[in-house]
Parts: C-alpha cells; structure tokens; sequence
C-alpha cells in the first residue's frame, strides 16, 4: 500500500509538527512488516523566507524518524520545485514537493499512484477521489469560548461540522477528544481513532555535544516548554515559584522556552512579565524564547522536572509531556482529564490552576533522580508500534468505506 503523509497545516504550528513526528515514527514502525510505501507530499513555499523556516522543520521532523542524524536535506534557494532528502536506512520516506492546491494535490497522488491520504489536517471534503483519513486536534472553543473572538467561534463550528459530516475516517489524540465528539455533535458518520499515547522515543541519542553554555543556565531548574498561549496557564506557574521560594531555602529556577506571544491575546505577554515583576521573581525566571530544538531538548534532560501547566490539550500532556517522558525526564502536570490519561511512573499530577499544589509538587520532585534511559527501551518499541497499528487501522477502515 502507497500511504502518502500530506503535511500542509501541520508544519505552521508547533504542537502540529510534534504531532506530525509521531505519526511518521508510528508508521515507520509498522512499515516493513506491511510492505507500506510512505510518501510526505509538502506545499510549495512562495517566499524564501519562509521556504528556509519549512526545510529547518523538516529537519526537525526526520530527526525523529532514527537514532542517527545520517539524512540531509537540499531545497534549492531558487528553484523551490526541487527537494532532495536522504534518509538513513531506518527511515524509509519518499519526499515530494506539489503546488499549494487541492487539484494539485489530486494530480501528485493519481501520479504517483497514492492510494490513501493519512492523515489530513484539512478537510478534502466527501467527493475527493483519493481515500483520505482525516485529523481533529481539539474542541478548545468549546471549553474555553473566551479565548476565542466571536468570528472565530463561527468559523472554528463550521469547520468541525463540515470536517465531522464530509470525512469517513478520523483520528485524534486522546480518548477525551473521541468523548468530546459524541459530547457536542452527538452520533456522527465517521468512524473515530484515538491514538495511544506514546512519547517521540530516541532523541536522547541525537542531543550528544550539544552545547548550551550561551544560556548561562543555573544547576537547579524546572522546566516548561510551551508556546506563551493563555491557556497554557504560565501565570499559575510563576506563582508557584514564588510561593516555592517564599516556603523552601532550596535555590529554584523556572526556564521557559517557547514562542512569546498569543494572537488572540497580544497583550497577555505584558501581563505575565508584569507579573514576574509583581512576584518578585525575575531573578529565578529565565524566559528563553523560541530556540533550536536541540538546544531545547538538552535544557530538558538537564531539568529536575518538566512542568506543564496547561489548562487544556487536544492530547495527553501536549508535545513537551511527549518529549520529556521519552528522554526519562519526569513531568509535573495539570490534573485535567484527557492528562491523565498518562499512565507513566515518571509522570506526576498537581491540581490544575492551583500554584500551591504545584509547589508542593515541586519540592517533591526536586530530589527526584531521572530514570535510567535505557529501561524505556522494552515500552518503546510496544507503545510505537501499538500507535502505528493504531493508525494502519484507521487507513484499512478508509479503504474499506472507499
């Protein structure tokens, strides 16, 4: 079977192109044992700027595909139509490069001989000829409207409407985002697939001589990896700090590394710092911004903790959660519902919005040596494979309905 990985909207956000690395892991998984042929098919970039922004991510992305950084990749500064990458021999991807458009896509898929889209994170709608399974992240809008503007509301329903009516097949993240579905648009005609949980295992080896000296960072740090969005509720986490360092004589840190801003709310990056100066906490606060992965990922295993504040995910624990439980790294998180969903010995709970259950949590897992890396190594290749079948499922029920 040709599966081809259409990558369009999944590589402008973070939590997408996380998203994106488990599912190429999970079908790399299952790929030989199938006799899958796997094809990322990506949009043409109009603008060099953001054409070297796309190649940095696609970098990103086949890291996680192998324990060795043996791939390279070439897009031509003037000829975009060109993408040359090589892969080392674990990870089996064809890449290629189409016109931005849906007849496009059509054409690169009946050239190519694709026989199923997998997943999609735009709705190809019911009369597309190719099988397509498609991808619903989160019904955030319906838990949280105030986040969102009325006209983003309208749009956000009647994308989900339409996408829950048109598709066959959909996958999400998390058994809760499955509830939510049959919570808010009652019994649809889709068949829905909620992935298994499973961390974006074997980065660990990559980050060797990684240096990160330029951060002057202190010995002790906690660590919360998110994009500066209001839910993800940073403001919860610079309290506890403060009442950490108010109860303990311990010297603490926080580290947050992640994009400063929230277009919904422009101005909710005043508010925190404003807040970091009210709390008196500047000195104990290192706000690094958006960095290398890399460079992140070290900051992470050097962390007594990764902390996650968030007050809601369209999956267990959002991209970070899956990373720092790959690399042993404990994590500190909201007790919302589809959170726990994580059953892992390295993960540890704290009452949501609540920045004195968090303190406490944080004194306890000061002390908290990381778990030797390699006795993941047995759940790994169970919980990756486990995700690819689950995904080889959804892609044989497409079939089926076409």
């Amino acid at each position: 079977m040709k599966v081809g990985i259409p990558i369009a909207g999944f590589m402008d956000w973070g939590g997408g192109i996380d998203f994106l690395r488990i599912i190429l892991k999970g079908l790399n998984a299952v790929q030989e044992n199938h006799n899958l042929q796997l094809v990322i098919l990506a949009p043409e970039a109009k603008e060099l700027s953001y054409l070297e922004k796309f190649k940095l991510q696609i970098k990103k992305t086949i890291n996680y595909l192998s324990n060795s950084n043996r791939f390279t990749t070439s897009i031509p500064k003037h000829d975009i139509q060109q993408v040359k990458i090589t892969l080392s021999k674990e990870a089996r991807f064809e890449f290629l490069l189409y016109p931005n458009s849906k007849k496009d896509l059509i054409q690169i898929c009946k050239h190519k001989n694709i026989e199923v889209l997998a997943p999609s994170y735009f709705n190809l709608g019911s009369s597309f000829p190719i099988p397509w399974v498609g991808y619903i992240p989160d019904f955030q809008h319906k838990y949280y409207p105030a986040f969102f503007s009325a006209k983003e509301l309208r749009i956000r329903e009647k994308i989900f409407v339409n996408y829950l009516s048109e598709a066959k097949t959909i996958v999400v993240n998390a058994k809760a985002v499955k509830n939510d579905i049959t919570k808010y648009y009652g019994d649809v005609k889709a068949e829905i697939f909620s992935l298994p949980f499973c961390p974006l295992y074997n980065s660990s080896e990559q980050l060797k001589g990684v240096d990160i000296s330029k951060f002057k960072l202190p010995e002790n740090y906690f660590l919360i990896s998110n994009q500066f969005w209001k839910h993800k509720d940073h403001a919860t986490a610079f309290k506890a700090l403060a009442e950490f360092i108010k109860q303990n004589k311990n010297e603490v840190h926080l580290v947050c590394t992640g994009s400063m801003s929230d277009y919904r709310f422009p101005d909710y990056i005043n508010y925190l710092k404003q807040l970091i100066v009210d709390l008196g906490i500047e000195k104990n606060l290192h706000l690094l911004g958006y960095i290398l992965k890399e460079e992140q990922q070290e900051i992470m295993l050097r962390s007594k903790a990764l902390i996650q504040p968030t007050l809601f995910e369209g999956g267990p624990g959002g991209g970070s959660v899956y990373e720092a439980l790959a690399l042993g790294v404990p994590v500190l998180m909201s007790d919302i519902p589809v959170n726990k969903e994580i059953n892992n010995p390295l993960a540890y709970f704290f009452i949501a919005g609540n920045e004195n259950s968090l303190a406490a949590k944080m004194l306890e897992l000061l002390n908290v040596e990381h778990m030797d890396r390699n006795s993941f190594k047995e759940n790994q290749l169970k919980e990756t494979l486990a995700l690819g079948e689950m995904i080889l499922s959804a892609i044989k029920q497409q079939m089926k309905n076409d």
